[in-house]
């Protein structure tokens, strides 16, 4: 299962976009989504502000704003060999 952190607010309409673009792919089944809210945490509210949603890999920056499902999928294919 390959883990991933999604940095996001709740009432951003661009956060709950791309949690839908990843549940969409064929691939969600081998992906876990941390979803972290940023409002919680005041340190990632002051480091994002309305630069959200931000998917990582592990340290890696995967897509900002909106879903890169190419390079999503290369990172899948990656971990899988």
């Amino acid at each position: 299962m390959l883990q991933l952190t999604l940095y996001m607010r709740r009432y951003c309409h661009l956060c709950h976009e791309m949690i839908d673009a990843i549940n969409g792919m064929k691939e969600a089944s081998q992906l876990q989504i941390n979803q972290v809210d940023i409002d919680l945490f005041p340190e990632l509210e002051m480091k994002y502000g309305e630069d959200v949603p931000v998917l990582l890999y592990g340290d890696q920056e995967v897509s900002r704003h909106r879903l890169d499902t190419v390079r999503l999928r290369d990172i899948v294919v990656r971990t899988q060999t």
